[in-house]
């Protein structure tokens, strides 16, 4: 038996900061839910101050019920933390799980140190993973007093989608796509990442952080760098090269283009769109064109590789010009890969041709795919690090992003529900 499925034999308590928010509500507690059968789990502690928002949780899950417990919870007092101490179990594995915003994070860090202290334990901590560079360094430091590296869980949970993970499957494994990934095929990048929500009952939040600290800083450049990314020579290599990608990644700040949905009556903007360029030999020139917002028209998340056009001497003979490949791995609204090829068309023989696209979905490779935090959250317990961020890796995700941050930009409106900001329409076609 491993030592990851030793751990998942011992009792265990999940511990939720911020546990009547939206992300505990609709992503944490059904995720833990779904490994009841494959986990001894013993209690889920629900921290907060809204007990009336506790009450939604035990109804929307009633057949639950008994795992969930109320504490009432104020970051800053010590209390608080001696508290749950005194109500917490002494043998169960703990799993504390920061779902808050990232001004609480050093807090709560520094108190958990204190008196939460217990011998086994993990520490999931959210991104943003602070709100700024000082920030994460800082974060970093308390962490580096408090615990042990081991224990501390960085989580982007992009990177527990299987078809973020299919990128890399997809380019390493796939000899004619390793090789044409490279600045001399390939004219263009783009990563998009739509939402149909808005800023909704998160305001408070999201006037703190906006669209650059919520988007751009971890999702958008997480994706990005997979797609320059060198094959490692082991698994165990896999944050060295992704560091090494990361590393060699420049956002223009120039080309950042801000905007902020009509109806939203916060200052923080709820749009982005900006180029990024890696100093990489295979990707030189080769822009990667990163657009995020919300209070859209529909929930798209895609990267799309657009390759070059073809040589005159093709336009000739067929006459016409084919359309260009493009390769697309699309996390939603379904989970496929699909490239799109040129066959021969009625026309016949020598004449102008067809586009099709050719289309392989995870769910028939995989059957039923799982929520990206249900298989992260087994991943805590059984103590592997590899899908979570190191760091090393969250500073430079910062040092990378707050050129953007220092940036004074004119914030531009755009109505709910189109498709694309009119501003956005020139520089990306992947809709």
């Amino acid at each position: 038996m491993s030592s990851g499925d030793t751990e998942l034999r011992k009792r265990i308590e999940f511990i939720i900061f911020g546990g009547t928010g939206d992300l505990s509500r609709n992503k944490l507690i059904p995720a833990i839910l779904k490994l009841k059968d494959k986990i001894d789990l013993k209690k889920i502690y629900i921290l907060g101050r809204n007990r009336k928002k506790f009450e939604e949780i035990k109804e929307k899950f009633k057949d639950f019920s008994e795992l969930f417990v109320f504490v009432e919870f104020l970051a800053e007092r010590e209390e608080s933390y001696k508290n749950i101490s005194s109500i917490l179990g002494k043998e169960s594995l703990k799993v504390f799980y920061l779902a808050v915003p990232p001004d609480l994070f050093k807090e709560i860090l520094e108190n958990v140190g204190k008196y939460l202290n217990f011998p086994e334990k993990r520490i999931v901590i959210e991104k943003p993973f602070g709100l700024s560079l000082k920030h994460a360094k800082d974060l970093n430091k308390i962490i580096s007093v408090y615990f042990k590296e081991e224990e501390i869980f960085r989580i982007d949970h992009y990177l527990g989608k299987p078809q973020v993970q299919n990128i890399l499957a997809f380019k390493f494994s796939n000899y004619v796509f390793s090789e044409v990934l490279n600045k001399c095929l390939v004219e263009k990048v783009e990563v998009i990442a739509l939402e149909e929500v808005g800023v909704e009952g998160r305001k408070a939040y999201y006037e703190k952080v906006g669209v650059i600290r919520d988007m751009l800083q971890n999702h958008m450049l997480l994706l990005s760098s997979l797609i320059v990314m060198r094959l490692p020579p082991r698994a165990e290599d896999f944050h060295f090269e992704l560091k090494n990608a990361l590393k060699r990644a420049e956002f223009e700040s120039e080309s950042l283009i801000l905007g902020k949905y009509k109806s939203y009556q916060g200052k923080a903007p709820t749009f982005a769109l900006v180029k990024l360029h890696f100093d990489d030999e295979r990707f030189t020139g080769v822009p990667f064109v990163l657009a995020t917002g919300k209070k859209l028209k529909k929930k798209l998340t895609r990267v799309c590789i657009h390759f070059k056009n073809f040589p005159k001497e093709i336009e000739r003979l067929l006459g016409c010009v084919p359309e260009r490949n493009l390769l697309v791995f699309e996390l939603y609204p379904e989970q496929e890969v699909s490239f799109r090829v040129n066959v021969i068309s009625p026309l016949g023989f020598l004449r102008c041709t067809e586009s099709i696209n050719w289309r392989v979905s995870l769910k028939d490779v995989l059957g039923e795919i799982p929520e990206a935090y249900e298989s992260l959250l087994l991943d805590v317990i059984r103590g592997d690090k590899t899908l979570f961020l190191d760091a090393e890796e969250t500073e430079i995700l910062w040092e990378k992003t707050e050129p953007l941050l220092k940036k004074e930009k004119e914030v531009l409106t755009y109505d709910d529900r189109v498709l694309i900001p009119e501003f956005a329409e020139d520089f990306i076609s992947c809709l």
